[in-house]
């Protein structure tokens, strides 16, 4: 069952909330406790799971088909009737900053507000998309997750967990019939409501972007992402990206990693969102690497903008993208995971769901050219790099050397006055 609310719905102030909900909702509902909720789907043989991103939440149980009513059942009073017990509150606000990384997690906001990134993928995404959502955290800050109450939990909760903000996506041995039939006598009740108005689309920037953060590292390992701005995961050109950022990772990874030897690993992909996307290169390596690394990124960028791919490359790429896609969809969970993302941005575009190997097998390698003159231009595109300003080895230099210079005041001391009190008492003896 998937509700359209995540970090995209969300301010700097109540940051966090909508995977704070995520929590909340299997505390308890009027008819079974926390236990109840949990034990139902287990003592079935079954598991349930909940995920929460930028533009959804969604709530999954996994049972045998046999039991299907069950789990329909299960997933309704969970996600339409919690109760938010106020005694559960405190608990999943410090369940949530263990997840995100403990009251650690503070000592790295400490240095990111003095200038000291860490997080390259975020810093990308606030450049990129300045002042939208997308620059939040889904697992939000340790400041907004203690303002967050009942009160807010309740108000989010009745504003977005309404029937027509929702898709349930059901995959397994089970005839639409039979899910029409449960899904009328279990979800009929609930009424529709008013629908909160989508996040308003960022607004193209116009320029490039570059970006370097330095922060503490333990050792000298640089990290790069660099790309451009793209489109929405409707538009027509996402099946091109995709294979451009196939055959982009295949050439780099045989460049750079397999002949070079400069990287353990490099790769592209394109992320596309209901209203926007970006396209990624990513690695990590010394620092004294990266020059030569970028440098080689850009030459086949270039090459990808002004020669067509051969027709030996393209049908590779083309058969490493649908086997991948069929792997990774054989069985129900992934299916109903993928189709979970699929309906936030289908319905966004007012569109039916697309054939993956359908649109790959359609475009050309005139279509994936087009695409990387299209983006791949100096307004569109951004370098960001993170370079540790100090790191373990440094530090411990640092500290040898302050001890040194330490000793050697102190030495420096204890010689002077030796000398000042050498020198008063031969000033004090008649000549």
């Amino acid at each position: 069952m998937v509700v359209r609310a995540g970090a995209r719905c969300e301010t700097v102030q109540n940051n966090g909330i909508s995977h704070f909900l995520e929590h909340m909702v299997f505390d308890g509902t009027e008819r079974w406790n926390e236990h109840e909720i949990k034990e139902i789907i287990r003592r079935r043989g079954g598991y349930f799971n909940a995920q929460t991103n930028y533009e959804h939440t969604a709530y999954e149980a996994h049972l045998p088909a046999g039991d299907f009513e069950l789990a329909l059942d299960w997933l309704t009073e969970v996600v339409f009737r919690a109760t938010l017990p106020e005694d559960k509150v405190e608990r999943e606000r410090q369940v949530l900053i263990q997840e995100k990384g403990g009251r650690s997690s503070q000592v790295l906001t400490f240095f990111e507000d003095r200038g000291f990134g860490y997080d390259l993928g975020l810093a990308v995404r606030r450049r990129l998309f300045p002042g939208s959502s997308l620059g939040l955290r889904v697992g939000g800050e340790d400041a907004s997750l203690a303002r967050i109450d009942r009160e807010m939990l309740l108000a989010y909760y009745q504003r977005y967990y309404r029937p027509n903000n929702m898709a349930l996506i059901v995959v397994g041995d089970v005839t639409a019939e039979r899910v029409r039939t449960a899904t009328e006598r279990i979800l009929g009740g609930f009424p529709a409501g008013p629908v909160p108005e989508p996040v308003p689309a960022p607004k193209p920037l116009g320029r490039g972007v570059s970006l370097l953060l330095r922060g503490p590292n333990f050792s000298d390992r640089s990290h790069m992402r660099c790309g451009a701005r793209t489109v929405d995961a409707a538009h027509s050109d996402v099946p091109a990206l995709e294979l451009l950022a196939e055959v982009l990772s295949d050439r780099l990874t045989d460049e750079v990693r397999l002949r070079r030897g400069l990287v353990y690993s490099i790769g592209a992909y394109n992320v596309s969102l209901s209203d926007v996307g970006y396209f990624v290169v990513h690695t990590e390596s010394d620092g004294v690497n990266m020059a030569e690394i970028q440098e080689i990124i850009e030459r086949n960028l270039k090459q990808l903008c002004e020669e067509p791919l051969s027709a030996e490359e393209l049908a590779q790429a083309k058969a490493q993208l649908t086997g991948q896609f069929a792997l990774s969809t054989q069985s129900n969970v992934s299916l109903a995971w993928l189709y979970a993302g699929y309906s936030v941005w289908c319905r966004a575009a007012g569109m039916p769901l697309p054939d993956f190997c359908a649109d790959i097998e359609r475009s050309s390698a005139e279509d994936v050219m087009r695409v990387a003159q299209r983006y791949f231009v100096r307004h569109n595109t951004y370098l960001a790099l993170y370079r540790p300003a100090f790191t373990l080895k440094t530090a411990a230099l640092g500290v040898a050397t302050g001890i040194t210079l330490m000793l050697g005041m102190m030495f420096w001391q204890r010689e002077n006055d030796r000398r000042e009190r050498s020198l008063g008492q031969r000033g004090g003896h008649p000549g």
